[in-house]
């Protein structure tokens, strides 16, 4: 206010042509300057950009943008060694995406799932832990608009690889129920169904066995 004071131009009328917007220039400059800070919110908002560099809501905003960004990048590349059979290198760009944005579901779902399967034979205990942690996030998912299928689909797969088939099911049929043409779980199915019918069989022929050699020494006893 007193630079304004000092700096208007009527106290510069009788002076020469350059002093006179000399003094305008620096009155706009000055008045500027007041419009960036004549608030109490402003005037905080300035003193952390410009004095102590923290960064402006937009530029927080952007920040956001661009880590969403550089993680929905690092979860197609984990999606795409996912779908090769590389589970281990997924694993890495799962955990990569998820440290990146922390509050992204399907990037947990993917991380829960892809721990189990790489510890459920060396380390059973973490391989509990993260099944646990997997239905957990597909509880919390229920309260959201969007519904993770595929993540129905890789706790069916979690199940079948325990060989808790109805469990399996059962989330497999959950899977459909969101996205009905789930491809992967269609197929999730089918590769379930001939684990059953190959169970069965392996069942009938150890029957089968068991069964012939009574017969066997029933016939030996007769004779």
């Amino acid at each position: 206010t007193d630079l304004a004071r000092q700096l208007h131009p009527d106290r510069y009328a009788a002076e020469t042509v350059d002093i006179v917007d000399l003094a305008n220039e620096t009155f706009d400059k000055v008045r500027a300057a007041w419009d960036s800070v004549d608030t109490p919110d402003k005037r905080q908002k300035y003193i952390d950009h410009v004095i102590l560099g923290k960064p402006t809501e937009e530029e927080e905003a952007m920040e956001t943008v661009r880590s969403y960004m550089e993680a929905e990048a690092e979860f197609k590349k984990g999606a795409a060694a996912f779908n090769a059979g590389r589970i281990s290198s997924a694993h890495a760009l799962f955990q990569s995406a998820r440290d990146k944005v922390p509050d992204e579901l399907e990037f947990q779902v993917y991380l829960a799932y892809t721990t189990f399967n790489l510890n459920r034979k060396s380390d059973p205990e973490m391989a509990n832990t993260a099944l646990q942690n997997l239905k957990d996030l597909l509880d919390e998912n229920q309260r959201q608009e969007r519904q993770l299928d595929g993540g129905w689909v890789l706790l069916g797969r979690a199940y079948r690889e325990r060989g808790q088939h109805e469990a399996a099911k059962r989330c497999l049929v959950q899977a459909l129920r969101i996205n009905a043409s789930n491809p992967d779980a269609t197929r999730e199915l089918r590769r379930l169904e001939a684990a059953r019918t190959e169970a069965e069989e392996s069942k009938k022929g150890l029957f089968g066995k068991l069964f012939g050699r009574k017969k066997k020494k029933k016939k030996k006893k007769a004779r």
